[in-house]
């Protein structure tokens, strides 16, 4: 018996040894590997050994004085006594001192990396011209967040998918005009990484059979159920804005991710009966906006509008078409703000408030005008019906007629 304990004891004591050797193995191996490295334009690059997928090769700080940057694409490591070259692949986040982060004025992210890692370039006050290589598959999240002086953004396209994370460029006030890849990938959900870019003019993009661009310079992702409205340049918001219905013949059937988020101009917005899924933080901080109008009868993944309208104007108002949409909207906590924000059943519509300004006048007269001869056959249908107010699938002098007496009755 006692020599059956000490073969037991003596297995566990072996298992243990050789567990912990190659344990110490493992280190070892990661600590020869391991190697910091500062290049002759004062780059330090770190490689090391990542158990499983080889030789990791970061950008992780920088010691020069140059405002100018074109990041290192290689870095020689000596080896028992012979120079050995690998590729950077990965910006580290955060390599930049804050001291740098004022006074760099251009980056260029070269052919050979992968990854610009979660803020890498974030706060960078003095940054305008940043280059981003057709090999760059990852632009992760705040990685150029808050650049406010970023004038020129440029991607190279190519055929590695491009992946940019939440808030990648959020905050760059400077920010006019940006040609994004067509390798840029499709996200279902419609994320909007220009967030608080207040000067935003145009987004543009070869055609594609990934995304849509309107007239406005907005863009719209394509899904199975229709389009995701994406980004929309905030300098083409007005105080009163309708949301569109369609673009270039396809239904828009969603708003992404902080689609609209911090667009201080808004004021008043309508959103068409055509949307069924407003994705989270699609209105946030927008705390301008007074009213929010939901034509939609039904609202979809309601779970997932998680601040929604949170953060708009105090006193504001969301009204929805009907109590099941009203209902779904209060029970899901953390879509809207409770103390600034009320939601409500719309009021019945006024029958001949044609430019739906929520009063019938003069004004209406004008706007019946332009649907005057429109027929229900015609392409211009959905929007002439609402001044067909006898019914007869025509607008005429006898709707005109019937106006007239409404406003001078």
């Amino acid at each position: 018996m006692k020599n059956t304990f000490k073969i037991v004891v003596n297995k566990r004591n072996l298992l243990l040894t050789a567990f912990l050797s190659a344990v110490f193995f493992f280190v070892l191996t990661v600590a020869v590997h391991a190697v910091s490295i500062k290049d002759p334009d004062g780059f330090v690059i770190e490689r090391k050994y990542s158990y499983g997928s080889g030789y990791e090769v970061r950008l992780v700080g920088y010691e020069g004085d140059k405002t100018d940057l074109k990041l290192p694409a290689k870095v020689e490591v000596d080896e028992a006594g012979s120079k050995k070259e690998y590729p950077v692949t990965i910006v580290g986040g955060n390599f930049l001192k804050p001291a740098q982060k004022e006074k760099i004025t251009s980056v260029e992210v070269p052919e050979g990396y992968k990854v610009v890692e979660v803020g890498a370039f974030k706060d960078c006050k003095a940054l305008k011209t940043a280059k981003i290589s057709a090999g760059v598959g990852i632009v992760s999240a705040s990685a150029f967040e808050n650049c406010s002086a970023l004038e020129n953004l440029v991607f190279s396209d190519g055929s590695v998918p491009l992946s940019l994370k939440n808030n990648a460029f959020a905050g760059c006030t400077s920010l006019e005009n940006v040609e994004l890849p067509t390798r840029l990938k499709a996200d279902g959900d419609g994320l909007n990484f220009f967030v608080g870019c207040t000067s935003l003019k145009a987004v543009s993009m070869k055609e594609n059979d990934k995304f849509v661009v309107d007239d406005n310079g907005a863009l719209y992702t394509k899904t199975e159920k229709g389009l995701v409205l994406t980004i929309f340049p905030q300098t083409k918001l007005l105080k009163s804005f309708t949301v569109p219905d369609t673009v270039k013949g396809n239904k828009v059937t969603a708003i992404g991710v902080a689609a609209f988020s911090k667009s201080v101009l808004l004021e008043r917005v309508k959103v068409p009966a055509s949307i069924s899924t407003v994705k989270r933080m699609a209105f946030d901080g927008c705390s301008n906006i007074k009213e929010i109008q939901l034509l939609s009868a039904t609202l979809e993944n309601v779970d997932e509008m998680y601040k929604a309208f949170a953060g708009l104007a105090d006193g504001s108002v969301i009204t929805v078409e009907n109590e099941t949409v009203l209902n779904a909207l209060k029970e899901e906590e953390g879509i809207f703000t409770p103390g600034k924000t009320t939601v409500q059943l719309a009021k019945p519509k006024d029958s001949k408030d044609v430019n739906d300004d929520g009063k019938t006048d003069i004004l209406d007269l004008t706007e019946i005008h332009k649907f005057s001869g429109i027929k229900a056959s015609d392409a211009d249908w959905e929007k002439a019906k609402v001044a067909d107010f006898n019914g007869d699938a025509k607008v005429d002098f006898a709707d005109m007629a019937a106006l007239y007496s409404e406003i001078y009755k």
